[in-house]
């Protein structure tokens, strides 16, 4: 069943994270706001491949909420920032987007999103620290030789936008799927302005729940295309309730246990445990252990990545006991 779309073709990666299911909305922003509770915010922590010089980490935080709930539909909006450092030169990118979507009721509790994401993004890059072959003294590397190289610290920055689509299907089968493009208005330059335009990044999601008994399972894939580089993570997660709801009350919330395990194609299988506290709190941790060229290389060491997300609605239907 992980097989469902498993991609044929995987070259490169560019910023990742495992724990999609976390936050949708950083992949597609119609997707902002399509989570039962009326708000979420969140954030998460990912340190990868700390054994092959310096550790890549990404730290990313989101908020989204429900606004202008009618009978037709709602609006959703939300925000999020990302920043990731890679390497000894600590390439950076900064990331601060802001994102709509409408939500156009399509049956009794089936959507059609669709979303704009626009934000601002900065690259920068620091020499400091770095070591050419011109400082290589016949025994070995000396920071006190000149390197000769002219290229120093550097910063860019543009405007990105996004656009998407998502279909969310709640009847006799329980299923979403969604379609985003990435990159509008971005140029192709590394670190310099440039006329010519960045290829777009296409992203596809496909999520589809079934329950077995007392358990719910997840199955999901999700991929990238930008050019001739390809990425795509498949898996299933599943989620068992402990305790029980009040249904007229707040005398008793459920709370939940989520295991999963997923797949980055030529490059991790990745383990994923969670814990969600009265339906409010919810903790998740997962390891990529490489399965890459980068193997050797990397000590066998992948990449932890931590989420925390808190939910809620506006307002509990419940009585409120004392």
């Amino acid at each position: 069943m992980f097989g469902i779309l498993l991609p044929l073709l995987c070259a490169a990666q560019d910023v990742s994270l495992s724990q999609l299911w976390t936050m949708p909305s950083l992949g597609n922003p119609a997707a902002t706001a399509t989570a039962e509770e009326d708000y979420r915010v969140g954030a998460s922590y990912r340190n990868q491949w700390a054994s092959v010089g310096s550790p890549f980490k990404t730290s990313s935080a989101m908020g989204e909420a429900k606004l202008l709930q009618k009978r037709a539909g709602y609006m959703g909006v939300g925000a999020f920032v990302r920043q990731d450092k890679a390497g000894a030169s600590q390439f950076g990118v900064f990331e601060a987007f802001g994102q709509a979507a409408y939500h156009l009721r399509a049956g009794q509790k089936d959507y059609l999103s669709a979303g704009i994401g626009v934000g601002f993004r900065q690259r920068s890059i620091v020499t400091e620290g770095l070591k050419w072959d011109s400082q290589f003294n016949g025994v070995g590397h000396d920071p006190a030789i000149d390197s000769g190289e002219s290229f120093g610290n550097q910063q860019s920055s543009s405007i990105d936008a996004s656009l998407g689509v998502h279909w969310q299907h709640r009847k006799r089968q329980h299923y979403d799927i969604g379609y985003a493009a990435w990159h509008y208005f971005q140029d192709q330059g590394f670190l310099t302005d440039t006329r010519d335009p960045a290829l777009l990044t296409h992203q596809l999601t496909f999520n589809w729940l079934q329950t077995y008994g007392p358990v719910d399972v997840t199955y999901s894939v999700s991929s990238m295309k930008q050019g001739g580089a390809f990425t795509a993570i498949t898996g299933a997660r599943a989620k068992y309730r402990i305790g029980s709801d009040s249904r007229y009350t707040t005398a008793k919330t459920s709370s939940a246990v989520t295991a999963g395990i997923f797949y980055r194609y030529r490059d991790a299988i990745i383990p994923a445990i969670g814990y969600e506290y009265e339906r409010k709190i919810q903790l998740f941790i997962s390891y990529d252990v490489v399965m890459s060229s980068l193997y050797d290389a990397s000590a066998r060491r992948g990449g932890w990545e931590l989420s925390l997300i808190w939910s809620d609605f506006y307002a509990d239907s419940r009585m409120r006991l004392r």
